[in-house]
């Protein structure tokens, strides 16, 4: 007992229990504009900043850094035809 609260102690101090982002993410801005872009960089331990890079229209790599609380994970959409899916028979 006494050995997981050490470890779980451990873990909340390098903020591995609650560490919202990881380098190489997907993320989005909360207000859904703009690009999708990756975490480049992300140390909770530092502040809340997370630095992203994104290709722009011309194909030029962008950066900027977000406060943490003003990104989400991107999820692909997912994509429904049809109402109901169904096996062509032959």
């Amino acid at each position: 007992m006494v050995f997981t609260l050490v470890v779980l102690e451990e873990a909340i101090e390098s903020n591995l229990v609650d560490q919202k982002f990881k380098i190489g993410d997907r993320v989005i801005h909360k207000s859904r504009t703009g690009p999708v872009m990756a975490v480049k960089n992300y140390e909770p331990k530092d502040g809340e900043d997370v630095t992203c890079e994104w290709f722009d229209k011309s194909d030029m790599l962008q950066e900027k850094s977000f406060h943490q609380n003003t990104l989400d994970i991107y999820e692909d959409p997912i994509i429904i035809v049809g109402s109901h899916s169904r096996k062509n028979y032959y």
